[in-house]
């Protein structure tokens, strides 16, 4: 008799624990299927569901600086202000640099009409052909782990910006977070770009803000100690031990040794191998573009 009262207890129990399972996992598809429905309506709220733009602005990268000229070794004040001055010549104008046409779609981005929605979103990131997703940026890192872009609850949560880090990414170092999702959504394709082969197809991606588009390089992925350099924001004495860190841990070759002088971003995920480090695709800028 107790052998029975013990088998039909161990059979409920199982079965409780089967259910409890199932449960979990048809409520995470449901999550799933939730975001993705969210995601298509920002994509609808911000007018990117129609395709490329029939008349989009005309995006143009903004003129590069040039330093004066350095006066060479043994030239002589007195005699250069006794000469006369040549004849000027205008310099031939340049043909402007147009954003390259795989972000053209990016224009038309309503992002006024997305912050009705949630004023909290800041702008628009786009990894051609891979991803498209309108940036967060709030008071803390562990709002939007949980809520969509429209601020409803779902644990696939968006992609957002640290909360310490600048809206505008006027920062030297911006950082970027995004759930690495089982079925590669949000952040999950990040892992991709651990093969040279999917860095050569996708080396670029593009962040607007209402005003400007920036295009970003990617130039290193590996996986980031939590604590290391890669999450610090106070670099101001440290850039070249930050540049170097990330371009000798690279997983990849790209080639790529960016200046101190640049801007960076760091699209950030989880890793398969635990909570000490974080899957990082690093980007430096080299282009911006405006009307």
């Amino acid at each position: 008799m107790l052998k029975k009262v013990l088998f039909r207890l161990l059979t409920v129990l199982l079965l409780a624990v089967f259910l409890v399972s199932g449960g979990m996992v048809l409520y995470r598809q449901f999550e799933y299927v939730q975001s993705a429905g969210d995601y298509d309506d920002a994509l609808r709220v911000a007018g990117l569901t129609e395709g490329k733009p029939q008349q989009a602005p005309k995006f143009t990268a903004k003129a590069k600086t040039k330093p004066a000229p350095t006066p060479q070794a043994g030239d002589n004040e007195d005699t250069q202000e006794s000469q006369p001055e040549p004849a000027s010549t205008p310099a031939p104008e340049e043909e402007p640099v147009l954003l390259p046409e795989e972000a053209q779609p990016l224009t038309a981005v309503d992002l006024p009409a997305l912050q009705s929605v949630n004023p909290e979103v800041v702008g628009w990131l786009e990894i051609p052909d891979v991803l498209s997703f309108p940036l967060l940026h709030t008071q803390d890192n562990q709002h939007y782990l949980t809520h969509s872009w429209n601020n409803s609850y779902n644990s696939c949560g968006s992609i957002f910006l640290e909360c310490q880090n600048q809206p505008d990414f006027s920062g030297f170092h911006t950082i970027i977070y995004g759930h690495r999702m089982d079925n590669d959504a949000m952040f999950g394709v990040l892992r991709f770009y651990q093969e040279p082969g999917y860095w050569q197809e996708h080396p670029l991606f593009y962040v607007y803000d209402g005003d400007t588009i920036r295009e970003y390089e990617i130039f290193s992925v590996f996986e980031a100690d939590v604590q290391g350099i890669v999450y610090r924001l106070d670099l101001e004495e440290r850039k070249e031990e930050f540049i170097s860190q990330c371009v000798e841990s690279s997983e990849i070759d790209t080639g790529i040794v960016p200046s101190p002088e640049e801007q960076f971003v760091t699209l950030s995920t989880c890793p398969r191998s635990g909570y000490a480090t974080r899957l990082v695709v690093m980007a430096h800028l080299i282009n911006e573009y405006s009307e």
